[in-house]
């Protein structure tokens, strides 16, 4: 209603979010497998919820659509990031609850947001949506700068690791020596039904 538009030309918008986050995503798993999945975290956390916040700042569509677009990177970038960071730290008999836990957080994140939106935006107007869906990321990366560790098995690749932490990155795959898992080994046996499910 604020621009003179119909719902379907608000399509871009939400199709932009989406296409950013599938590239985030392919780009986040190497950075993280790169820097460590900490910092990728911290960093691709503080990135989308900037440019969500800056979101509530459009003129139009298409500013909206390439702010989201934009935001859509970091929120991508943040999921391999986070699984990874969990898996690690999950014993090997939990893993794929965790995984699948913390998979099913997006959508049912989704369904409380749109749940809070129904009844802020009205009151208080959408840009609102966005403004608080830029503080409220900015605060858990707070948190996690202070309380978030490493990964055990990332810090075990690079030799930084303390020997308990050594011994709990061995409970993951087997890699290949390179600190990459091979493959084969997510199709082997062991870890078909995982990989299948995820």
């Amino acid at each position: 209603r604020d621009w003179q538009v119909s719902a379907p030309a608000m399509g871009p918008v939400i199709g932009a979010a989406l296409i950013g986050t599938l590239v985030g995503g392919a780009f986040g798993g190497y950075v993280g497998d790169r820097l460590g999945r900490r910092p990728t975290l911290i960093a691709s956390v503080v990135f989308f919820a900037t440019f969500t916040a800056l979101a509530a700042l459009s003129t139009d569509v298409t500013m909206l659509t390439f702010l989201r677009f934009i935001a859509g990177l970091g929120f991508g970038a943040a999921l391999p990031a986070a699984t990874a960071l969990a898996a690690e730290w999950t014993p090997v008999h939990l893993r794929s609850r965790v995984v699948t836990l913390l998979i099913l957080g997006m959508p049912i994140g989704g369904i409380i947001g749109a749940a809070i939106c129904s009844w802020a935006v009205p009151t208080f107007g959408w840009r609102i949506a966005f403004v608080a869906a830029g503080i409220l990321p900015l605060i858990v990366a707070g948190l996690m700068y202070f309380w978030l560790p490493e990964s055990p098995e990332f810090k075990s690749i690079n030799d930084s690791a303390t020997p308990d932490e050594q011994l709990s990155a061995g409970h993951g795959p087997r890699n290949n020596g390179s600190g990459r898992i091979a493959f084969t080994t997510l199709l082997s046996r062991e870890y078909l039904r995982v990989t299948i499910g995820l």
